[in-house]
């Protein structure tokens, strides 16, 4: 029996359990009262914040009172009805009402102003306090001189102009995503996607002889914000009078003038492979062989993957002149004959906005959370993102390199689809078509090995220990029949390598 100043509440919901509360003085069922008792200092009433006609009603019908009290006044709120004022509270004090800003383009630049905070890591990269203002920007690195739009992405513009050196400077244009979005806008690019990119592109330069000059060049990169500059509108309207049917972007006039950019400021490496007319085998051959070198070495010094390297993200000119390498094993056969100073061609890598490395030790990768990657239809590039989400067995972070070998094989594909050489063609024709062919077969054969003995998924040691408990080995992998033939560009590379001196043996 407890003591009078003390009652007994069955707790809903939470079966043979009971809380005792403690009274400032002593109750009995046949008591009325207009409010429900005060809990004591110290302790938490079961029905805080709660405004109780009765307490008795509570006790003999909570749901009959939760009904009244509740959810009633909800239902007439829902419904449009005018909800009576509540009367003053002596415990409650009323909260004064918010200062509504006096117009839209206040709370908009008040958005902006604390996205900064989201921007702290992308302007530490690009050494800067604050936004620059992007017209005054434009205009002191392009000066008076053209400015011409020379291509586009889904998330960026790229415009053209010539240094004062004379040297040819690309700027890429991406709108960052912070704040309220534009709808049916272009699209915008998350901060921590472009930073990655900054981080990727500058370290990709740094790489040794002659491999730094098959990834693009890094010059500047600078954050932005303001109206879109009208001489970059200009240069955007032209290209989409001229090029119509690769104007797929929305005319960034409709972003609003706290619109946030980065402007990524690179040497000029070419055009685009797809749009490029190769003259023969051999150029076809050195392109290929020049980006897999590349990637190779990429991999070997800061474990990298590109992850999206279709026809756009290669670019190719023509040199007069070409520093003659001599790099090390595998690559020396294949560079002697495929080099730029053998071919007068030179293949540069770029947007490695989807890229993996590791810089330092610190991991740096994009998770692929666009689901769009993935269910697009009509094109095999969109067929590659699938297969490349089976190899990583979804943990993107992870180094799996036989995702070069897979765009890889996807870009001979793509070389391969020209007419053979016919019978009377030189010589060096058929050993380059001969050996491309030969360097997509082994590219294929290793991804299909890869298909079949990658896992679904990457389990942790919980789950391999559940899995194994409910049935043994459920977890693993099928038993290796054989070892595959290349597991990355470095390996590919070394095999197509070891081909080409057994054919000069024989």
């Amino acid at each position: 029996m407890l003591p009078s100043s003390t009652r007994q509440i069955h707790v809903y919901g939470r079966k043979g359990r009971t809380r005792v509360v403690q009274d400032t003085r002593s109750l009995d069922e046949n008591t009325q009262v207009a409010t429900p008792p005060r809990a004591a200092p110290g302790s938490k009433s079961l029905f805080t914040g709660v405004d109780l006609h009765s307490w008795s009603a509570w006790v003999q019908s909570p749901r009959q009172a939760f009904t009244h009290q509740v959810a009633t006044p909800i239902k007439r709120w829902a419904a449009g009805e005018k909800t009576p004022a509540v009367p003053d509270s002596p415990t409650l004090t009323a909260r004064a009402p918010l200062q509504a800003l006096d117009n839209e383009g206040e709370l908009t630049q008040a958005l902006a102003d604390l996205s900064l905070t989201d921007m702290s890591a992308l302007l530490r990269r690009v050494h800067q306090a604050d936004p620059k203002a992007f017209a005054a920007q434009v205009d002191e690195l392009v000066g008076d001189r053209a400015l011409v739009k020379i291509g586009e992405a889904s998330y960026s513009e790229v415009y053209q102009y010539t240094a004062p050196e004379g040297v040819v400077h690309v700027i890429k244009v991406i709108p960052l995503e912070h704040g309220p979005s534009v709808r049916d806008g272009p699209a915008v690019s998350p901060v921590a996607s472009v930073d990655r990119e900054v981080a990727t592109t500058a370290a990709l330069g740094t790489l040794t002889e002659p491999w730094a000059t098959h990834f693009v060049r890094l010059v500047s990169a600078h954050v932005v914000r303001g109206t879109y500059p009208e001489r970059l509108l200009d240069a955007w309207d032209v290209f989409a009078e001229v090029h119509r049917e690769r104007c797929e972007n929305v005319r960034p006039s409709v972003l609003p003038a706290t619109q946030m950019y980065a402007l990524l400021v690179m040497e000029h490496a070419g055009a685009e492979l797809e749009g490029m007319a190769l003259r023969s085998w051999s150029e076809r051959a050195a392109v290929f062989f020049q980006v897999a070198c590349a990637l190779a070495h990429a991999e070997q010094e800061v474990q990298f993957e590109h992850r999206d390297l279709h026809m756009s993200n290669v670019l190719v000119r023509r040199v007069d002149t070409a520093q003659a390498a001599t790099p090390l094993p595998p690559m020396d056969t294949l560079w002697t004959q495929y080099g730029p100073a053998a071919t007068q061609l030179q293949a540069t890598i770029i947007d490695y906005s989807l890229s993996r490395m590791c810089i330092d030790g610190t991991v740096m990768a994009y998770d692929f959370d666009d689901e769009a990657l993935f269910t697009g239809q009509g094109d095999t590039q969109y067929d590659v993102y699938r297969t490349m989400r089976g190899l990583v067995a979804g943990d993107w972070r992870a180094y799996t390199p036989l995702t070069n070998v897979l765009w890889l094989q996807f870009l001979a594909q793509r070389l391969l689809l020209a007419d053979a050489p016919d019978d009377d063609a030189p010589a060096d024709e058929d050993a380059a078509y001969g050996l491309l062919t030969h360097a997509e077969q082994l590219a294929h054969d290793a991804v299909e090995h890869g298909r079949r003995h990658a896992p679904t998924r990457r389990l942790s040691t919980r789950s391999k220990r559940r899995s194994i408990q409910r049935a043994h080995d459920a977890w693993k992998v099928l038993p290796d029949t054989g070892a595959p033939r290349v597991e990355s560009a470095w390996a590919l590379v070394a095999a197509v390598g070891m081909h080409v001196d057994s054919a000069h043996a024989a």
